[in-house]
């Protein structure tokens, strides 16, 4: 999907290697990975989303590394 959102953000940075047949095999590729997803929570079920404890333990740690910039960004340069 990052893909798609840089193409558009990006407009005007020229690419080194253009993508054949643009967009048809990067949205081939999401709805395989949405498919092979959805298969795997038909297949195991709600045991398939045991993902989201760690995702959602980790998310805190996300917004707040978000909103205080490293000290590498916040030194002037001498």
């Amino acid at each position: 999907m990052s893909l798609f959102v840089l193409r558009v953000k990006d407009r005007d940075i020229p690419r080194v290697y253009g993508v054949p047949a643009f967009p048809i095999p990067p949205l081939l590729f999401c709805g395989m990975c949405v498919y092979m997803f959805w298969s795997a929570v038909a297949f195991a079920g709600t045991i398939t989303l045991i993902w989201t404890v760690p995702l959602l333990a980790a998310l805190p740690f996300y917004i707040v590394g978000k909103r205080h910039p490293t000290r590498n960004e916040t030194d002037e340069e001498v």
